[in-house]
């Protein structure tokens, strides 16, 4: 016996326009890496911008940001 959810769940299955599940996200490869030696001027610069509103994210995010554009600028 079908119960009331087994029809819900086909409800819409032949509709003409309908969303189908597209392939699972993959996220580019990573690597975990430590920094050395961060000086803690430069964390505390990074919080200060980060509280007067002008930056957003995290330490991580915005050196990982600032690596892909030296790369670029160096590779021209």
């Amino acid at each position: 016996m079908n119960s009331k959810f087994d029809k819900l769940n086909n409800v819409g299955k032949g509709a003409a326009l309908s969303e189908q599940a597209s392939e699972p996200s993959t996220k580019p490869a990573t690597k975990p890496k430590h920094i050395n030696n961060l000086p803690v001027k430069a964390e505390q610069r990074f919080n200060a911008l980060k509280t007067a509103g002008k930056v957003s994210g995290n330490l991580s995010a915005y050196m990982v940001q600032a690596l892909l554009e030296k790369l670029e600028q160096d590779e021209r």
